[in-house]
């Protein structure tokens, strides 16, 4: 799996402009939504766990306190949507990091935050790059989990739901996650998960995390790996010694302060200018587009996508919508059929010059039905939608075939609604 700093790295180009991130679907698309998922970690969103979360707040409070966080992306009754934390890190005020903080001392900090009567074990922690990192062993008479710690600084000028770990992955990425975001007083957000090390499976090692994101972009994050180290467990039903509401509980100490404050903010920097539609436009759009006979869930709004899922009571349709604009050379070469080998493709030209991409397609793990129409505007915008009859393409099949035919899907496409604002 690519380190997060790796992909703090690649983010501003991957963005805006990565083509060769969502490029017109090959033979397997799933493999190119789980590649992604894991380039953003872990996490989809609902609500369970937030009424445990917020019993951290005042907690949470103390150790990342700072101004309110922005509001919620109110949505239609019909609609359930998750908390995502949009816009970029603020530069804040200059400061010099304090004193380094050793893995020792980090070990010693997380033990004494742990329940009593546990035995621990101090483990190699992980290197990340300009991290704070520990990891351990915690036994007690009901199991064994191995715990890793880190902590570290977001980028300044860079979107929060593009860096570290403190947001829910959207459904389509993570089908199985049990994953919810809230807000505390102060600024920061609490993210708690219940995974799988595996993220597109419902079976294997169980992953619960919990990360603390303050308003300056100080992070704390604790993963659990129920049973022993990651990739050492392979049954399900060994069960995480610590709850996600522990977890939270030592994410959100302020016995973190120190080590967080000997932590560099990194270098700001600064996304390219761009004509993208905004968060709240693509979640409008995507709201106003889609049959109104079905009931929406699941609805993410995060960076160049909008996602949802959607019930008219004759199973879960997933819709996913991305809108880009750049390298338009780059993607004409790739709005064609040759070399796509699924069910069906059919590339067209419109009397506007509007390049037009239909497939077919079958995931090869969950057998859904994946269908895709993506346009490539003369002026190098390309807006692509995609639909599965699951609530994920890596999840079970849950209706006979997509809601849309191709022709109803182009016509998402092609609506106004996401040109970008004048």
């Amino acid at each position: 799996m690519p380190s997060d700093q790796q992909f703090e790295d690649q983010l501003p180009d991957a963005l805006r402009l990565a083509a060769d991130d969502f490029p017109p679907p090959a033979s397997d698309l799933v493999r190119g939504a789980t590649a992604r998922a894991r380039r953003q970690r872990r996490v989809r969103a609902t609500q369970a766990g937030a009424a445990a979360a917020l019993t951290l707040v005042a907690v949470g409070a103390a150790v990342l306190g700072g101004s309110t966080l922005g509001d919620h992306h109110a949505a239609p009754e019909a609609v359930t949507t998750q908390l995502v934390r949009t816009g970029t890190v603020p530069p804040g005020e200059p400061r010099s990091p304090g004193p380094p903080v050793s893995a020792k001392e980090l070990v010693a900090t997380l033990t004494g935050l742990l329940p009593p009567g546990g035995r621990v074990t101090s483990e190699p922690p992980p290197a990340m790059p300009d991290s704070r990192t520990a990891q351990i062993t915690y036994s007690t008479d009901e199991g064994t989990s191995s715990l890793r710690l880190r902590l570290t600084r977001l980028t300044p000028g860079m979107p929060w739901d593009g860096q570290g770990q403190g947001n829910c992955v959207p459904i389509e990425d993570h089908p199985y996650d049990v994953c919810s975001t809230v807000s505390l007083p102060g600024g920061s957000t609490l993210t708690t998960n219940r995974s799988f090390a595996s993220a597109v499976d419902n079976t294997g090692q169980q992953l619960w995390s919990a990360v603390v994101t303050g308003p300056d972009g100080a992070q704390v994050a604790v993963e659990e790996f129920a049973g022993g180290a990651e990739g050492k467990v392979a049954s399900t039903g060994v069960a995480p010694v610590l709850s996600t509401g522990q977890l939270g509980a030592i994410a959100a100490s302020p016995a973190w302060r120190r080590a967080l404050d000997s932590i560099p903010t990194p270098a700001a920097r600064k996304l390219p200018a761009t004509e993208d539609p905004s968060a709240a436009q693509m979640r409008s759009a995507l709201v106003a587009l889609l049959p109104g006979n079905g009931r929406l869930s699941d609805l993410y709004v995060g960076g160049i996508r909008a996602e949802a899922v959607w019930d008219d009571g004759n199973g879960k349709n997933e819709f996913d919508v991305m809108v880009q604009s750049g390298r338009p050379d780059l993607l004409r070469g790739m709005m064609n059929c040759a070399n796509t080998p699924v069910e069906y493709c059919r590339a067209t030209t419109l009397g506007d010059g509007t390049r037009v991409l239909a497939i077919k397609a079958r995931s090869s793990t969950s057998h859904a039905s994946i269908w895709t129409v993506d346009t490539l505007r003369p002026d190098g915008r390309r807006i692509t939608v995609r639909e599965a009859n699951s609530y994920s393409p890596n999840g079970p099949v849950t209706r006979p075939r997509p809601a849309l035919d191709l022709e109803g899907l182009q016509a998402i496409a092609l609506s106004p609604k996401w040109a970008p604002k004048s």
